[in-house]
């Protein structure tokens, strides 16, 4: 980074002085925080920085102003003559587990005004598969396209370590690189572990820049103990020599509720769904499902009740991996600039990091197997002072519709047990982690999570302009005494709006079907599915729950279904 006057030090009162009169400058959107500001200063004295704290409360925001700090200083060296020198054309790593993040980060098109980077003035570029594609079509080389001029530059694991990037690692590309972000650095201790391998060489590519630069890794959901050792190793932050922010990660503005599912997962038919149809919510609805499958047969559902109500105006779209890129990409476009955005259904891919102001209420069906992948999906629900002062006692709400086996599986865990399968299952996946058994099983969902995190009983008070003026933020609930959570605060059953009797019928008496009623009632069914089908003209349909296992699931016409991604209500 050049000569710098080793007596200045970015954390005193004059570097942070500093610091805030070149955001002053850049006119940025709002004050800085004061845990911003702490980790900013960190970083720009060269000490590593892991930064925890909540959803949407200013991890992106904070390495955008960073940028903005190093670019002023680089334009300028006799401004801030007692401040580090940085080149003159810095660029900033910043590796992103998710297409969907990326696209929140970066603009793609010209219209695309709302993306973080376009609004920030910073010039970015998201550097993927689909990315490099397009440039490779029009003869040309992305990574070379970064070599100046470029001051953000937005990649995956992978790309950490394709040929291409190592190549301009050998050019003066490795001399501009001034800073690196590590995003939703979690995901180092679950997709690092056997999905994506690439997470646990970051650290590794680190040490073959020439500059070796600070490291800020960021995240919402870092357990204490374990993950946060695992973490540190891989990404090579040495005990006491890296600053740690641990914030609260519990978002007291969200209503926690946890609900038993009425129907299974592996049927077709999802009733205490249906209620999302009429909800006067306005904004959208983003319902989570654990498989591609499963979010299938929840929009084809949801969209076949639409069609029963003539007065029902809600659009339902997917978003997975399935898709083509274009429709992923128009969906997060509808997602991002429509406020009147309905329903989506989406799977793990919009999970993390992906931040909307238009998203106003959570869904989650199935079980989810850690607390990390929970609160994950929770924070992706944004809350505005209007949302607030139309409703002063209604809490925007997380809903989790759990299985019928989830409460006595998160049960053996706890107790140290070996969980039972459902019948028939023959799933050898992940296994529920025993801190999301506890929370399932917890009284107050609130005093687990804080439990599981080791949150801070109070953050505390930032004083920069923005959290000081009532009115331009809603403030955070610091006393949790009165949980609003499922647990403290059950729902009665009117408010539950599944539309399902609670009566069960019993079988005593009723004789089991034989073999050959058994056959042909799936004969009958089979051929009306397949008849419906073709009336309603839908693209595809949801794999043939009869065939054989290692068959592939078939439609009515003999075509693979997963040969037809695609699918449009």
């Amino acid at each position: 980074m050049g000569d710098e006057n080793p007596s200045f030090k970015f954390t005193s009162d004059e570097g942070q002085a500093l610091c805030k009169s070149i955001l002053a400058k850049a006119r940025m959107p709002f004050d800085t925080h004061d845990y911003q500001l702490d980790a900013i200063t960190h970083l720009l004295d060269g000490i590593d920085v892991l930064f925890v704290t909540a959803t949407g409360s200013g991890k992106t925001d904070a390495f955008i102003r960073l940028m903005h700090i190093m670019l002023a200083l680089s334009k300028d060296h006799e401004l801030y003559p007692q401040a580090k020198k940085f080149p003159r054309d810095p660029v900033m790593l910043v590796v992103c587990p998710t297409k969907a993040l990326e696209l929140d980060m970066v603009a793609h098109r010209k219209s695309d005004k709302e993306r973080k980077m376009v609004k920030a003035k910073l010039s970015a570029v998201a550097i993927n598969a689909d990315t490099v594609d397009e440039y490779r079509k029009k003869d040309a080389n992305i990574f070379e396209h970064v070599c100046e001029g470029v001051a953000v530059v937005i990649l995956s694991p992978e790309q950490l370590k394709s040929r291409g990037f190592r190549q301009i690692l050998d050019s003066k590309f490795s001399n501009r690189v001034t800073m690196m972000v590590v995003d939703e650095v979690h995901l180092l201790n679950s997709w690092g572990k056997d999905l994506r391998p690439a997470y646990k060489q970051i650290g590794w590519l680190r040490a073959r820049l020439a500059t070796h630069p600070p490291m800020l890794a960021t995240t919402a959901t870092l357990e204490k103990g374990g993950p946060t050792k695992t973490v540190c190793e891989n990404l090579g932050l040495q005990h006491g020599k890296f600053h740690f922010i641990r914030r609260s990660n519990l978002r007291g503005d969200i209503r926690l509720v946890f609900r038993a599912m009425q129907s299974g997962v592996a049927g077709f038919h999802f009733p205490e769904l249906k209620w999302l149809l009429g909800v006067s919510v306005i904004g959208c609805v983003v319902i989570f499902c654990h498989t591609i499958a499963l979010g299938f047969r929840v929009a084809a559902y949801l969209h076949r009740e639409s069609l029963k109500d003539p007065q029902c105006k809600k659009q339902v779209r997917m978003y997975n991996s399935l898709n083509w890129n274009s429709y992923n990409a128009t969906t997060l476009v509808f997602l991002n600039d429509d406020p009147m955005a309905q329903i989506i259904i989406a799977t793990d891919t919009l999970s993390v990091g992906f931040d909307s102001p238009n998203i106003k209420l959570v869904v989650i069906v199935g079980d989810i197997l850690d607390t990390d992948d929970y609160i994950q999906k929770v924070g992706r629900i944004r809350v505005t002072v209007s949302s607030t002062e139309d409703a002063p006692d209604t809490l925007p709400t997380a809903i989790t519709y759990l299985t019928k086996n989830a409460v006595t599986t998160a049960t053996a865990i706890v107790d140290g047990k070996e969980p039972k399968k459902a019948k028939g299952s023959r799933a050898k996946g992940p296994q529920m982690s025993a801190n999301m058994a506890r929370l399932i099983l917890a009284s107050c969902k609130v005093k687990q999570i804080n439990l599981t995190y080791d949150n801070p009983a109070n953050d505390p008070m930032c004083t920069c302009s923005t959290c000081s003026s009532v009115s331009s933020s809603p403030p955070r609930p610091q006393d949790f005494s009165h949980c609003t959570c499922s647990g403290c605060s059950p729902e009665p059953v009117s408010e539950q709006t599944t539309g399902m009797s609670t009566s069960k019928t019993s079988r005593k008496g009723l004789a089991r079907l034989t073999k050959e009623e058994r056959d042909h009632g799936v004969k009958t069914l089979v051929a009306l599915r397949d008849e419906i089908w073709k009336a309603a003209q839908l693209y595809s349909l949801p794999p043939d729950i009869s065939c054989e296992e290692g068959e592939t699931p078939r439609g009515p016409h003999g075509d693979a279904t997963q040969s037809l991604p695609q699918w449009t209500p």
